[in-house]
């Protein structure tokens, strides 16, 4: 299992208002401003392909699925608006309807929180790439 100390520890350098909580999935509370992490949940190559496609990041694969999760939620907690009621409402029907992966990603929230966190790791890659190599040192594969 990968370092929940670690993972904290990035994303407190990133901002140190942002409370990290560990659970069995990946989300932003935009009531409680927390984000939650699943650090099991490595691997989702249809997000990996939505960050080549619609993203246009042919750089995607050169940093893992869990780091882009982390970066994701915390892109949450910058992009969200929480009294956006639209979005709100389309998360729920994603939630209760058979929708492709393709269509949630490009929901507006969730297409605004990649971007943050693509801007993010290109301009601070040697950092994003130092927690990888620290995370994942004892990891032999990538997403």
């Amino acid at each position: 299992m990968l370092s929940k100390k670690k993972i904290k520890a990035f994303v407190k350098e990133i901002d140190d208002q942002i409370e990290v909580r560990f659970g069995k999935d990946n989300f932003y509370d935009p009531y409680e401003y927390y984000i939650q992490i699943c650090p099991e949940n490595d691997s989702l190559p249809s997000f990996m392909d939505h960050l080549v496609k619609s993203h246009k990041c042919s750089w995607a694969r050169e940093f893992s699925q869990i780091t882009w999760s982390i970066l994701h939620e915390i892109g949450h907690y910058y992009t969200d608006e929480p009294d956006d009621e639209e979005d709100l409402w389309n998360r729920v029907y994603c939630g209760l309807c058979d929708v492709t992966d393709e269509e949630y990603y490009n929901l507006k929230t969730e297409f605004a929180a990649t971007e943050w966190a693509k801007k993010f790791i290109k301009n601070n890659k040697e950092f994003v790439r130092n927690f990888e190599d620290d995370l994942l040192h004892n990891v032999k594969t990538r997403s």
